[in-house]
């Protein structure tokens, strides 16, 4: 069986990279993988490039994924701690935004993107912790979220 996983948002690399320098040295087995909004890729294309790329991207409504510099410290930390990065899109996080709502739980859409992930991540193992960060998001548009998913793009 795999390891366990920690699913983390990924915007700037700062959570990722404190929760991966924290669970790295105390459970090294321990799969630390950073969830990004397709439309803001940056961090996941520098992590994957083992380098600083440039991006103009970061049109996400999940305003704490919106990052379109990439930061040179937390490349660096990430390239060490960070086993594995996905991409998700805006229509899988609005979903995801929903789902936390169904089960009484107000998210927005960054916090959503941990869950976003699931879906496509068939090898994890247990346990699976999905790292949920803030509930600060426009009415409006957790309304759109929860009602209507398929208006964001996928």
């Amino acid at each position: 069986m795999p390891p366990a996983a920690i699913l983390v948002p990924l915007g700037n690399g700062a959570l990722l990279g404190g929760i991966g320098l924290a669970t790295s040295r105390a459970a090294p087995k321990v799969e630390r993988i950073g969830v990004a909004a397709k439309e803001a890729p940056v961090m996941v294309d520098s992590w994957n490039a083992g380098r600083l790329v440039p991006s103009e991207r970061a049109a996400t409504f999940a305003d704490g994924l919106a990052v379109r510099v990439a930061i040179p410290l937390a490349v660096e930390v990430l390239a060490e701690v960070a086993t594995r990065m996905v991409l998700v899109s805006e229509r899988r996080i609005a979903e995801a935004v929903g789902e936390y709502a169904s089960a009484g739980v107000r998210a927005e859409g960054a916090a959503a993107a941990a869950l976003a992930a699931v879906p496509d991540l068939d090898d994890l193992g247990d346990p699976l912790v999905l790292v949920v960060t803030g509930r600060n998001i426009d009415n409006e548009l957790f309304r759109q979220a929860c009602e209507h998913p398929d208006s964001f793009s996928d």
